[in-house]
């Protein structure tokens, strides 16, 4: 596995990558709406802005593949975009504890 990526559990169920891209913390974009409950998740992705989000190679079972992640900024929009009640709990926990970032 890529070591730019650390697979995290969100509520011990949820699983949720999270990648260091040039710096910046990402989280893989289908895990996020995934859990917010988002549906559309081509829509919702795409409706950031450029600087809220950004490509990564993921590996996946059939090979690396490239996924939309989310930076800080989209990954507020899309928090705040759900109706969810897991949004308020994922909000609550703050993106800076060490559930949702990768160590250092």
């Amino acid at each position: 596995m890529d070591t730019n990526i650390t697979p995290l559990l969100f509520e011990g169920e949820h699983m949720l990558r999270t990648v260091v891209d040039d710096g910046k913390i990402g989280w893989v974009g289908l895990d996020v709406c995934r859990i917010l409950g988002i549906r559309d998740r081509n829509q919702a992705l795409e409706r950031l802005d450029e600087d809220e989000r950004g490509w990564y190679n993921v590996p996946t079972p059939s090979g690396s593949q490239e996924a939309i992640i989310v930076y800080e900024p989209g990954l507020r929009r899309l928090i705040a975009s759900s109706r969810k009640p897991v949004a308020r709990r994922f909000q609550r926990l703050g993106c800076s504890t060490r559930c949702c970032r990768p160590s250092a």
